[in-house]
C-alpha cells in the first residue's frame, strides 16, 4: 500500500473531463504526489493517473463517491471532487492525518440537520482527508447505509444530497476530526474570504478560469474576497462595525452596485430570445360554385 495519495472518482464524460483538468493542476503544484482514479472509463484516464480502478456499474449520482473511499490504495488519502483546481501545494494535509482520522474544510452553507446541534461545524465533502483504518472505513459504510435508507424512504427528495447524512454520521462517530482552513477547499458557490497571508490551495467550482483566478488571488496577501459572479456582488450585504461607518459604506457602494445591476439587466435584455414572428394563416379559399 502507498503511504499517501490523492483520490478521484469520475464516471461519465463530463466528470472525466473535470478530473483530467483537476489532476493536471495537481501535477503542476505537487509533481511527486501519487494519484488514483476510480472511473467507468479507465482507458480515458490511465496515462494521467498513477493508479486506475474500474467502476463496473456506476450509480451516476451522489452514491458514486462513497463506496470507493474505503477502497483507497493509500494509507493516508485526500479525496477531492472533480470540479476542483489546485492553486498551491497542500501536502501538509497529510501531516494533519498523523494525529487525526479525518479532516475537511467548512461548507459555506448551513442547513438544519435533525438531531445535530447547530453549533457543530458542517463540512464540505468536496475534500475529505482521512486515514485508512477500520474506524474510518466503518464510518464510510454507515454513511452510505444511512444515505441509502434516507434516499429510498417514502417522501424523500428526488435529489437528496449526501452531505447532510455525512454531517449526522460524523457528529455521532468517535473519529478524531480536524477542520481545515477554508483555503484548502475554496468553495465558489458564494463569496469567500481568504485569510491574510494564507495562499488558496484548492478552488472548488464549475468555472472555466479557476487556474487564472488562483494565480490572481495568490498574488495578493492582504484581505481578499472572491465573488463567484456579479449577481453575488449586487446581492451582498456588507457592514462596518460603527453605524456611521456603515452609512458611509452603503453610500459608497450604492452607485457601483446600481451600475453593476444595470449592466446585468442590459446584458439579459440583449441576450433575450427574439419573440417568434406569428405568420397569419392563409385565408380559406372560396367554395367553388356549382349546381
Amino acid at each position: 500500500m502507498n503511504e499517501t495519495g490523492f483520490l478521484y472518482i469520475a464516471t461519465g464524460e463530463k466528470f472525466v473531463r473535470e478530473a483530467l483538468r483537476s489532476v493536471a493542476s495537481l501535477r503542476a503544484h505537487m509533481p511527486s504526489a501519487r494519484t488514483c482514479c476510480f472511473t467507468d472509463a479507465p482507458e480515458r484516464v490511465r496515462e494521467h493517473f498513477d493508479l486506475v480502478e474500474r467502476i463496473e456499474k456506476p450509480y451516476r449520482n451522489f452514491f458514486e463517491k462513497i463506496p470507493p473511499l474505503s477502497r483507497t490504495p493509500f494509507e493516508r488519502t485526500i479525496f477531492v471532487d472533480t470540479d476542483t483546481v489546485f492553486a498551491a501545494p497542500m501536502l501538509d494535509v497529510f501531516d494533519v492525518l498523523e494525529r487525526f482520522d479525518l479532516a475537511a474544510a467548512p461548507d459555506p452553507f448551513w442547513c438544519e440537520i435533525p438531531r445535530v446541534p447547530a453549533a457543530f461545524q458542517q463540512l464540505n465533502t468536496g475534500l475529505i482527508a482521512y486515514r485508512n483504518n477500520a474506524k474510518v472505513r466503518q464510518f464510510f459504510t454507515e454513511w452510505f447505509d444511512d444515505y441509502e435508507k434516507g434516499f429510498t424512504a417514502a417522501g424523500a427528495p428526488r435529489h437528496m444530497h449526501d452531505q447532510a447524512v455525512f454531517q449526522r454520521r460524523l457528529f455521532y462517530s468517535d473519529l478524531r476530526i480536524y477542520v481545515l482552513a477554508p483555503e484548502y477547499n475554496f468553495r465558489l458557490t458564494c463569496p469567500q474570504l481568504a485569510r491574510i497571508w494564507a495562499p488558496v490551495r484548492m478552488l472548488h467550482g464549475r468555472h472555466t478560469d479557476l487556474a487564472d483566478l488562483g494565480r490572481r488571488v495568490n498574488a495578493q496577501h492582504d484581505v481578499r474576497i472572491v465573488w463567484p459572479n456579479a449577481q453575488h456582488l449586487v446581492r451582498s450585504n456588507m457592514f462596518l462595525v460603527s453605524r456611521a461607518g456603515d452609512a458611509i459604506l452603503r453610500a459608497a457602494t450604492a452607485l457601483p452596485k446600481f451600475a453593476v445591476k444595470a449592466a446585468l439587466d442590459a446584458q439579459r435584455w440583449i441576450r433575450r430570445p427574439a419573440k417568434p414572428v406569428r405568420v397569419p394563416a392563409p385565408a380559406a379559399a372560396p367554395a367553388a360554385a356549382g349546381g
